[in-house]
Formats: C-alpha cells, sequence, structure tokens
C-alpha cells in the first residue's frame, strides 16, 4: 500500500463515520495538524504507533507491508508453511487419501484459495485444512473457514474427488 492510498483511506473511513480531523485526533490523543498530515500521506513523518492509534480511532487496523526483491519476501516467508502442507499431504496419501494443494476458487464472488483439500472415497470424507502460523484475527480466519468448507463440499470435492462427502 502507497502512502497516498493510506492517506485516502483514513479520510474516507472518518468521512464515513462523520467526524471531522479534530474529533480523530482528540480519539488518537494527536494533533488535529498529525491527521492533516497523515491524510496527506506523509505516513514517513510519524511513527507505526501513532498511525495505528489514529485508525483505531475510525475503528479500523492498520498493517504495513514489507517490500523487498519483488515477491522474494513472499517466498522466504512461506517456506514453513510450505513444508508443513507437504508433511500434512504425504501423510494423507500414505493413508488412502487423495490430496489437492493450493486449490484456488472464486464462486459467485466468494474467492479464496485451500491450503489443502483432500478427500477419502471409501469413507466418503473430505478434509479442509487451513494452516496458519500466525493469527491475526481468529474470528476472521474461522469465518473465511467456513467459506471454504462450504465450497468445497458443496462444489471442489465433486469437481477434484468425484465424490459428495
Amino acid at each position: 500500500m502507497d502512502d497516498g492510498r493510506i492517506g485516502r483511506s483514513l479520510r474516507a473511513l472518518r468521512r464515513r463515520r462523520r467526524l471531522r480531523q479534530s474529533d480523530v485526533a482528540r480519539l488518537a490523543r494527536v494533533s488535529q495538524s498529525t491527521i492533516s498530515v497523515l491524510e496527506r500521506g506523509h505516513v514517513g513523518t510519524l511513527s507505526l504507533q501513532t498511525i495505528r492509534r489514529i485508525f483505531a480511532a475510525v475503528d479500523a487496523g492498520f498493517e504495513g507491508m514489507v517490500m523487498w526483491r519483488g515477491g522474494a519476501v513472499d517466498r522466504l516467508m512461506d517456506e514453513r508453511h510450505a513444508t508443513l502442507i507437504g508433511a500434512a499431504a504425504t501423510t494423507l496419501r500414505d493413508a488412502g487419501w487423495e490430496v489437492a494443494i493450493e486449490i484456488t476458487y472464486s464462486v459467485y464472488g466468494e474467492r479464496g484459495s485451500i491450503d489443502l483439500l483432500a478427500g477419502h472415497g471409501r469413507t466418503r470424507t473430505l478434509l479442509v485444512a487451513e494452516v496458519k502460523f500466525e493469527l491475526a484475527s481468529v474470528e476472521q480466519t474461522g469465518r473465511k473457514l467456513d467459506e471454504k468448507v462450504r465450497i468445497a463440499s458443496t462444489r471442489l470435492c465433486r469437481e477434484r474427488f468425484g465424490l459428495g462427502p
């Protein structure tokens, strides 16, 4: 996310809540000019703690983004994730399951990917596994997992494994 977009996001959130810059400043315990600076996209002049406090004042969270050699940081961070999924897939295959990894879907506007989808034909059992090394929001993870289970059981399981759980 670029600095200008961060500022525009704050402005949009503030306006949606019908707050003035001074209202957000009071809630975040900063000056009105600090809110103005952030809304103009001058993020580098503020501490991360201050930015998070300002976004919390409009009922939002703020997560920064690390940029390094294009997508290399994503691959670096994904190594543990891939290792764990690979081990789980091997264990399931050895136990007679059909396994599909990183299944993407787009069904009626719902989009996402399933880390590991496995079907066991003899028992007509479906496994939807979501692998996380960090949980930012248990509620959000659970809500998304519910969506994945619903889509996998009603559609993807038949498409991938030819069975209905």
